[in-house]
């Protein structure tokens, strides 16, 4: 059960990592690389409950901050003009 929930993720991360590259504008971007980061951090949970290890749950964690960060920054900087100024 836990194989086909994997191979599942990793198709609709593929298609997800798709539309990011072909996104229309910096939004629609933005908003893929924010859903890729959650697919992966979907994989990351599921392979750790797969595998019974808890350290890939705190990596997991840790991989969700930094991604939040990374989608707060980069919004803040569209914003803001880029380096216009």
């Amino acid at each position: 059960m836990l194989n086909t929930t994997l191979v599942v993720l990793c198709f609709a991360l593929t298609v997800s990592f798709y539309r990011f590259l072909m996104g229309k504008n910096i939004w629609d971007r933005l908003l893929n690389l924010n859903l890729v980061s959650v697919k992966i951090l979907m994989i990351f949970t599921v392979y750790s409950i797969h595998v019974h290890d808890l350290n890939l749950l705190d990596t997991s964690l840790t991989f969700v901050i930094v991604s939040f960060l990374v989608v707060v920054l980069i919004s803040r900087f569209i914003i803001s003009g880029g380096d216009t100024k």
